[in-house]
């Protein structure tokens, strides 16, 4: 399935959008939705190493057991901040968590796909080209 399909379908929307052409706008509003940031084994020795600390410091300091319990996540703050997030943007952008990265091929939701700045801008491009 195209990856506008796969928008189609998670957002419902009756749009047409090509998500090969999305360019994060740096909004930061994907890090201020409820939800949860897995995070792999990978993710946290990248991070880790990036913030110049131990893996045990990180996992302190930075995430919890998620509810199901099968995997670590960002911890939040606010009840759906990323911990992460700074005024001026994610503190680890550079070597952000797999599941952030994969916005918004991997994954979407309708409250998202209506907010975020990058989302906006293509829709109004996507319109410009009809």
């Amino acid at each position: 399935c195209h990856k506008s399909c796969i928008y189609k379908r998670i957002v419902n929307y009756s749009e047409n959008i090509d998500l090969t052409k999305f360019e994060c706008k740096m909004c930061g509003k994907c890090c201020r939705i409820d939800g949860f940031v897995r995070l792999t084994e990978e993710d946290i020795e990248r991070i880790s190493n990036y913030l110049k600390i131990s893996e045990e410091a990180f996992i302190n300091q930075y995430t919890t057991v998620a509810p199901d319990r099968l995997s670590l996540i960002l911890k939040d703050t606010n009840g759906h901040d990323c911990c992460l997030l700074t005024e001026k943007g994610c503190l680890i952008h550079p070597v952000k968590p797999e599941q952030c990265k994969g916005y918004p091929d991997k994954w979407i939701s309708p409250e998202l796909a209506s907010i975020c700045e990058g989302m906006k801008e293509l829709r109004r491009i996507m319109k410009n080209d009809e």
